[in-house]
């Protein structure tokens, strides 16, 4: 399924922090680091070819997309719309993020088969 810049950006913010080994190697049950670095260089490509192949991506693939979202800051908690009150960013813009996002929140979703939502919204 094809992306927009916008929504590789939201995920791209997230895997630029490089937590996601860590997160998932802390949880129940723990994923070998060296299994999700691997997960998060595929899905990295699949974002640089702004394309998500959930039809044939792996169930890690899949969850490292979903933390993407889950764990994003992208919208910086209520940071964009202090931006927005700063005049730092245009209203009509962070609008376009938040409908990109809707929209990929319902793409992960669907793929998902239950609600993922981006958390910093």
């Amino acid at each position: 399924m094809k992306i927009t810049p916008t929504q590789a950006a939201i995920l791209e913010h997230r895997l630029s922090a490089g937590t996601i080994p860590e997160v998932f190697a802390d949880s129940e049950p723990p994923v070998p680091i060296s299994e999700t670095e691997k997960a998060v260089v595929e899905v990295e490509g699949f974002i640089a070819l702004r394309f998500l192949p959930f039809e044939t991506m792996t169930k890690l693939e899949l969850e490292v997309i979903i933390d993407c979202l889950d764990g994003s800051t992208f919208f910086g908690g209520g940071g964009a719309e202090d931006a927005v009150a700063e005049g730092t960013l245009s209203r009509s813009k962070l609008q376009r993020w938040h409908k990109a996002a809707d929209e990929l929140e319902e793409m992960v979703s669907k793929a998902a088969g239950h609600p993922v939502r981006c958390a910093s919204r």
